[in-house]
């Protein structure tokens, strides 16, 4: 009995000491120019950047979601930014959401995105704001959009307010027309008075 013991004693002991002694490999996945995005490696959710520490030459499954839907603002309810797959780089380079890739130790894998920020556009008559859902929309980022308020009988446009993650702007000009660049995402408020109203 004690040698059978002291048998598995010695075999569990090389197992465990040929089991620390392999080398491990280290990938640092991370993603451009957001970092919060989540990749799946085989299967299992992580949030970027993300150190995954494998054993040499291990293969693994990597992969991201096409497009990501985020909420970065607070003057937007909602999903205001997609954060949009374009390729992987680094250890490997790939359009694919999904690679499969050998971890090589000290080597990075990035996801690289491009984004689109959403223009909210709403009008205030005074009480409150309505939403414009057919001039509200996605755009890319750095994008310019030219935009005329509108009309109405029994109101003149008093001017406009942007608000976007730099500032809030308002009184700016009564010209109805404005041109906004899409670096962040925007909620732009066209301002009526009633006719009369000073």
């Amino acid at each position: 009995m004690r040698i059978k013991l002291l048998s598995v004693l010695i075999l569990l002991s090389i197992f465990l000491f040929i089991s620390c002694c392999k080398t491990t490999s280290v990938l640092l996945i991370k993603s451009l120019p957001f970092s919060e995005v989540e990749v799946f490696i085989d299967g299992g959710g992580v949030t970027t950047p993300y150190l995954l520490s494998v054993q040499e030459n291990e293969m693994k499954e990597i992969s991201v979601e096409p497009v990501h839907l985020l909420d970065t603002c607070s003057w937007i309810e909602g999903v205001d930014t997609k954060a949009i797959f374009l390729e992987w780089s680094g250890l490997v380079s790939s359009s694919a959401t999904t690679v499969e890739l050998e971890i090589k130790n000290g080597s990075e894998l990035i996801a690289i995105l491009d984004f689109e920020n959403r223009l909210e556009y709403v009008e205030n008559f005074g009480e409150e704001d309505i939403s414009r859902d057919d001039l509200s929309g996605w755009f890319s980022a750095g994008e310019c959009i030219e935009l005329t308020a509108e009309s109405y009988e029994g109101y003149s446009f008093a001017g406009w307010e942007v608000q976007t993650e730099k500032m809030l702007e308002t009184g700016l000009s009564s010209t109805p027309l404005i041109v906004i660049t899409m670096e962040t995402p925007v909620l732009l408020r066209a301002v009526y008075n009633e006719e009369g109203e000073i």
